[in-house]
């Protein structure tokens, strides 16, 4: 039988399915035939006949069959993986002539099968090894150093093209390369080499590198990256349809915790630890000590100041209390001020985030009159303050006052009446909200006090009314014919 083929390696790609692969090659017996294995990570394993796989057709012309094994173990090749068939004949001669005997052609046709098998094998492996071009000088030698003096030395090759044992490289025109090469290999440390390639440090390479824990990386307004470092403690990203950045959680508008004002002394107003939103809805302000301020003199940064923001202390005079705070520095302090208005404020230099916080009432002194702040309510807890005694009263008709409380606030008011008490069996005394609709006196207002007596005497009773823009709000008494005091 004539071998008909010079193949004598046959290469299959894995698809997780097939398991069956001809060798396309004739093979005298299964040992001369080996099976590699490369996986997905390029990692080889020769198989073991029976093990991995089982193999049939010795001796065909037109080869066998290998066949992988799927039981117990399933080996069959996936996809990203190769399966390589190859015939290594074993390199001896095992035909033998008797003498004198018959010629043994069917013997004597496998050795010469067997000799082109090797010739084959040999041509094979020749093929895959590093060759001289055929136009080289036959005179070059391919021998190569021996080992002890090419140990831990580079294969090279010298000017004649011989190979040689090497240390690499120890000068420009060791290797070739390039000019501009060049001008880099003669750079004796790394900020000549930087220099030479135009790189620099902070701007082409390592530039807004994460340095500390909690950094992130972003793209700044050209599109490079930039670090942004992690915001303080209980800070949260944020984003403003821009950029990104660390912010304190938003509270809401009309958010306050803490921040109780006290009267501390005569003259120095306590404000308790707290927060809030400022009135322009764009950061939050937090006291985060307790402040004290010294509310007769001009505003000094800092607890135990001065807090006016313009003018002199007056008295019984009311004052609005602000919280304000620098967006530059985030100094956060209180400012003291006759403007319920952030726009009619007298503003310390860069202060420009700002929340009313309450207001206190001045005496004849003048000293702060004592009062009592639960959350948003206030209470005067010392004398009566008096802001409307009118004598002059027409019945049935609604006159105004300016009430010491801040605007647009709901106030609880305490009104009575005096009558002449000639022979009235009864009055009242009636607070609405400034400007509403007047359609008869008392009859119509908001709320009333009650006066029954036939004599001088005053009574009265309270009512929350709501205070105009302006602080104001509108009385008036009825009591028939007679003549009365209204008393706000």
């Amino acid at each position: 039988m004539t071998i008909s083929t010079i193949t004598a390696t046959k290469q299959y790609s894995g698809d997780g399915s097939t398991v069956s692969f001809p060798t396309v090659f004739k093979f005298l017996a299964n040992a001369d035939v080996q099976i590699t294995h490369r996986d997905s990570s390029d990692t080889e394993t020769v198989w073991v006949e029976d093990t991995q796989y089982t193999l049939t057709g010795a001796g065909v012309s037109s080869g066998g069959t290998v066949t992988v094994k799927t039981s117990p173990t399933d080996y069959t090749p996936a996809s990203g993986e190769t399966l390589t068939i190859e015939r290594i004949t074993v390199e001896n001669q095992g035909t033998e002539y008797p003498e004198g005997g018959a010629f043994p052609a069917k013997a004597h046709e496998t050795a010469l099968d067997r000799l082109t098998m090797l010739v084959q094998q040999v041509t094979a492996r020749i093929g895959r090894a590093p060759k001289y071009p055929v136009t080289d000088a036959s005179t070059l030698s391919a021998e190569h150093p021996n080992s002890t003096d090419r140990a831990s030395k580079f294969a090279a090759w010298d000017a004649a093209g011989e190979p040689i044992a090497s240390s690499g490289p120890t000068g420009d025109s060791s290797i070739p390369v390039s000019s501009y090469i060049e001008t880099l290999l003669d750079d004796l440390t790394a900020a000549a080499a930087r220099t030479t390639l135009g790189v620099v440090i902070g701007t082409d390479v390592q530039a807004e590198l994460i340095t500390t824990r909690g950094d992130i990386i972003r793209g700044d307004s050209s599109g490079d990256t930039e670090r942004l470092a992690l915001g303080t403690s209980d800070q949260v990203p944020t984003s403003d349809g821009t950029d990104l950045a660390f912010a304190d959680v938003p509270l809401s508008l009309n958010y306050t915790a803490g921040l109780t004002l006290s009267k501390s002394a005569a003259d120095t107003l306590g404000i308790a630890v707290g927060e809030c939103r400022d009135d322009g809805d764009a950061v939050n302000l937090a006291l985060t000590s307790a402040h004290t301020k010294d509310v007769s003199s001009s505003w000094v940064v800092g607890t135990g100041n001065g807090s006016l923001d313009t003018g002199s202390y007056a008295a019984s005079t009311l004052y609005a209390v602000w919280l304000m705070r620098r967006s530059d520095t985030g100094v956060v302090d209180v400012l003291t001020s006759l403007a319920f208005a952030n726009g009619s404020l007298t503003k310390p230099t860069n202060y420009d985030q700002f929340r009313l916080i309450g207001f206190f009432v001045t005496d004849a002194g003048p000293d702060i009159l004592a009062f009592t702040q639960v959350g948003d309510y206030f209470r005067l807890t010392g004398d009566v303050v008096t802001d409307v005694t009118d004598a002059t009263m027409t019945a049935d008709t609604f006159e105004t006052a300016t009430l010491s409380v801040p605007p647009n606030c709901l106030a609880h008011i305490y009104a009575t009446m005096t009558s002449d008490g000639d022979t009235v069996a009864d009055g009242d005394i009636a607070v609405r909200t400034a400007g509403a609709a007047d359609a008869g006196g008392p009859t119509e207002s908001v709320s009333h006090a009650k006066f029954s007596a036939a004599n001088v005497a005053g009574t009265g009773g309270s009512a929350i009314v709501l205070v105009d823009g302006s602080g104001q709000v509108n009385y008036a008494v009825s009591e028939g014919n007679n003549t009365s005091t209204a008393n706000v």
